[in-house]
């Protein structure tokens, strides 16, 4: 990853969780965010791509939410770099910020109220809000499908004409009932700046959305991938794992190079600044 990368994008896998939780990924330095980049429950290894703008430093920071016992919630975290964002891209990461939350109380985000109906258009509207400028031609998310009550899957898209749009044959998400599954997605902004989501479960399933923005792609821009953002053939930037911390450019289990923290686990509610290894 070259000096000048204003972000990475980054591969963050959960595993060995014993207990539910979230992790959040953001610049380093920033407050911490309410946006998550993965949900974990135990016995169940959880991964997501997400964008993540790079401090001054360059540098990033992951974050456990988890009940704060160490003793009793631990979580190893792997994180690896799939490709960078330099000075003059079109893609452009951000400070992670909730845009939509269905789920009722104090943690609800923006204008749907309640979880989703099966087979419904919801819009909304994205350009000139979360940091992502009016005149973007796409916005990078994180969607989380949350408490499916039934199999379904979840669309994103577009939404030229609103509620009126017409819904894609193409899935940002399949679920089951009873786990909660993220994935990243970078959806066109059309000129209203609306994004679309629809569930396509039977009539009597329900489920919630969780939307974050993380990224956008400057208005006017080309092709997504050009010379400016790079891919990165799986460069390992940080691994946490319960026999030890392992240096970039080693696999699992077989560390090279001095150990990092080793026999560590990372606790929850703890803030790291790691800063990401300059790989050529």
């Amino acid at each position: 990853m070259p000096e000048g990368a204003t972000a990475a994008i980054v591969n963050v896998t959960m595993t060995g969780a014993t207990t539910v939780g979230n992790l959040r990924v953001y610049p380093a330095g920033e407050d911490l965010p309410n946006a998550s980049t993965v949900n974990f429950a135990p016995g169940r290894e959880k991964a997501n791509g997400t964008v993540v703008e790079l401090s001054a430093d360059g540098e990033l920071a992951f974050y456990s939410d988890s009940p704060v016992s160490a003793a009793t919630s631990p979580v190893q975290v792997v994180i690896d770099v799939v490709g960078y964002v330099t000075v003059g891209s079109d893609l452009a990461g951000s400070v992670p910020t909730r845009v939509v939350d269905t789920r009722a109380g104090d943690g609800h985000v923006g204008p749907i109220a309640g979880a989703l109906s099966p087979r419904q258009v919801y819009s909304v509207g994205l350009a000139g809000q979360a940091g992502v400028p009016a005149d973007a031609s796409a916005v990078v998310l994180n969607v989380t499908a949350v408490g499916p009550t039934s199999i379904g899957n979840l669309r994103v898209f577009p939404a030229a004409d609103g509620t009126s749009t017409e819904v894609p044959n193409a899935s940002t998400i399949n679920y089951v009932p009873g786990r909660d599954i993220p994935n990243m997605v970078v959806v066109a902004l059309p000129a209203n700046g609306e994004v679309g989501f629809y569930s396509d479960q039977p009539a009597t399933g329900i489920v919630h959305l969780v939307v974050d923005v993380v990224g956008y792609v400057g208005g006017g821009s080309g092709p997504l991938l050009d010379q400016r953002l790079a891919p990165q053939q799986g460069a390992m930037a940080a691994i946490w794992r319960r026999h030890g911390g392992v240096t970039a450019g080693s696999s699992p289990g077989h560390p090279t190079g001095p150990r990092t923290r080793a026999g560590r686990r990372l606790p929850p509610r703890f803030a790291l600044a790691r800063l990401l290894d300059r790989m050529e």
